[in-house]
């Protein structure tokens, strides 16, 4: 779209009428396109159904003659005929229908009389028992097998059978079989309009015959690719380039054959290509003859329009002449346009001239605004500076105040906090007296429970002397129990294993005994020294008790002491602030009165850009009114 944009109009007019040409033309050779393809397509579909027509008409006469054969064997024999006369009208039948074999099989006898003695059958061969033979027995009638392979040859063949009766009786069957290779003869022999070939199908899809060997006795699909319907309209097959179509076989009896007809899609569309081609070289042919006559045509009409683009770019870009000029030399839509433009510069003219005046009034007046404003700002600057000076000794004079004035509250804080620390002293000696006081008489009772602790460890050692005695007993009485199992001799065995078991626990018990007696004797020594310690404790808590009470009283008179200096600092202190408070308030006072005078300053300077933006402002405005010639 930008680039479309840019083009010129006429390049744009050429642009769309050839877009207009090409879709016309497209849509005109789409139209054809479509007839002539249906058109094709009906032809072949009308010349391939004749061609099929014909060919099947060639496979039934070809294969009712040999069925007529066949019904001649029968008409020929009867039930009293000879299996050499039998073998006779066997031959003839062969040799007049070329069959691969022909044959007669007999419902009575069993026998089976071939035309060829060569082959010989197995033992156990009963012609009455094979399919076809069933097949004919039932229906009566004329037929043909199903496609089989020969085992002996090889080949594909079918077998056209017939009931050999007489007045009503059932005597046999008789038959030829047929290579169908005869039949792909004959399919092959056709061209199909030089576009392609057929091949022989049966109604299950099986391949009859082939002109390629390997896709005889396959199935369609193996050579399509696809399971397809025998259908007998044509089919296009993009992804093979191909076209086909599935034609009946009629006119023979008990058979449902197709033929399929493979044609080549570019070989049968070739004359709708060329006319494609055709109708593209037409095509661009007409859309490059239409854009060069339009291009001619539209330079001769849109001449004015270029004469009055460059006029106005003369206008623009040359000296500004507003005293030029169009010549209106027609009265349609260029010539309006020209007198439009005319207009337009008289107005033009007319504005610039006023704008001239005003421009030369509006330079003075900016003279005079940035003389005053330049005025202004020089009285400003100097009531500024003074002020300054005067706001920095109030600054120092309120800076000196108020470091008196934090000396004074900080020395009243230091001597508060020694105050309040010093009440805080006497407290925590008050609370080292009544602890020293609860501490001697804990000790006290600690020592008389060690007292007794030592008491009681002295009675512990009376009850192991007890024990000691009762093991030792023990020891005794378990040696003359051992003593007198061992004069018992094997009546007193376990009474001495018993014994002796009893002698070494009074051993154990005297020797734990005695480690308890060792430890006994330990605590109770060092209850002893416990006992001193705490009585020596005791004494110097007294002492302690006493010296806490002198500190206590000391401490008293310091803080009668803090109190005063206390009180003299408040006072100074207040006083102090008193005198900051004026001070800062004439500081404030001093200071807004400088916030105004740079506001004034300010407001000068700004009115002095102001007249030198408006100054530019005017001089590019004559600059621009200064490029035109009024």
């Amino acid at each position: 779209m930008y680039m479309f944009a840019k083009l010129k109009f006429a390049h744009k007019i050429n642009l769309i009428a050839a877009l207009l040409i090409i879709v016309a033309l497209s849509v005109l050779t789409v139209r054809n396109y479509t007839a002539a393809n249906k058109q094709i397509h009906h032809h072949l579909q009308q010349s391939i159904t004749e061609i099929a027509s014909s060919v099947s008409g060639n496979i039934a006469n070809w294969l009712n003659g040999k069925l007529a054969i066949v019904e001649a064997i029968a008409s020929a024999t009867n039930a009293e005929s000879s299996v050499p006369e039998m073998f006779d009208i066997a031959v003839q039948a062969d040799n007049a229908g070329d069959f691969k074999n022909a044959y007669i099989a007999v419902e009575q006898s069993g026998e089976f009389i071939l035309d060829d003695p060569s082959i010989v059958l197995p033992d156990n061969f009963d012609a009455r028992q094979r399919p076809w033979y069933r097949q004919v027995k039932q229906a009566r009638t004329p037929s043909f097998t199903e496609p089989y392979v020969d085992v002996t040859i090889n080949q594909l063949l079918i077998s056209a059978v017939t009931p050999i009766e007489k007045q009503g009786q059932f005597i046999g069957v008789a038959g030829g079989d047929i290579l169908l290779d005869k039949v792909a003869n004959i399919i092959n022999s056709i061209e199909f309009l030089g576009l392609g070939y057929a091949y022989l199908v049966t109604e299950q899809g099986k391949i009859l015959s082939h002109p390629d060997a390997q896709y005889i006795d396959k199935n369609i699909s193996d050579l399509l690719g696809y399971d397809a319907s025998l259908s007998s309209q044509l089919m296009d097959v993009d992804e093979r380039n191909q076209i086909i179509a599935f034609m009946p076989v009629e006119g023979i009896s008990s058979v449902n054959w197709y033929l399929g007809v493979v044609l080549d899609q570019d070989k049968a569309y070739a004359p709708l290509a060329s006319a494609r081609m055709s109708a593209i070289v037409f095509g661009l042919i007409s859309v490059i003859a239409t854009v060069i006559l339009l291009n001619l045509l539209l330079s001769r009409m849109l001449k004015p329009v270029q004469q009055l683009s460059h006029a106005i770019k003369d206008i623009s870009q040359g000296d500004g002449d507003l005293t030029k000029r169009l010549a209106v030399i027609s009265q349609d839509e260029i010539g309006e346009l020209s007198r439009d433009f005319n207009d337009f510069i008289d107005t033009i003219h007319q504005s610039m001239s006023r704008v001239h005046t005003v421009a030369t009034t509006l330079n003075s007046q900016i003279d005079q605004v940035r003389h005053s404003a330049a005025t202004g700002i020089s009285m400003a600057e100097q009531q500024l500076s003074r002020g300054t000076n005067v706001s920095a000794a109030v600054t120092e004079l309120n800076s000196s105040a108020q470091e008196i004035s934090i000396n004074a509250a900080t020395a009243s804080s230091l001597t508060s906090a020694m105050h309040d620390q010093s009440q805080a002293g006497v407290g925590a000696i008050s609370d080292n007296i009544v602890a020293m006081h609860t501490l001697s008489e804990v000790m006290a009772g600690s020592s008389d429970d060690i007292t007794k602790l030592s008491q009681e460890t002295q009675n512990i050692g009376n009850i192991l002397d007890v024990i000691k005695g009762v093991s030792e007993q023990t020891n005794l009485l378990a040696l003359n129990a051992a003593i007198e199992a061992a004069r018992a001799g094997e009546a007193g065995r376990g009474f001495a294993v018993v014994a002796d078991e009893v002698r070494q626990l009074a051993q154990r018990t005297q020797v734990a005994t005695t480690e308890i007696e060792v430890m006994i004797g330990s605590l109770q020594q060092g209850s002893s020294a416990v006992v001193d310690t705490m009585a020596e404790s005791q004494t110097n808590s007294a002492n302690s008790v006493a010296l806490a009470n002198v500190a206590g009283d000391k401490m008293q008179q310091v803080i009668g002491a803090l109190s005063d200096v206390e009180r003299e600092n408040h006072s100074v202190a207040v006083a102090t602030e008193q005198q900051v408070n004026v001070i800062q308030s004439i500081d404030e006072d001093i200071l807004q009165l400088m916030n105004l005078n740079e506001q004034g300053v300010d407001n000068l300077q700004q009115t002095q850009h102001a007249c030198d933006e408006l100054q530019q402002v005017f001089d590019d405005l004559n600059g621009l009114v200064r490029k035109f010639k009024v």
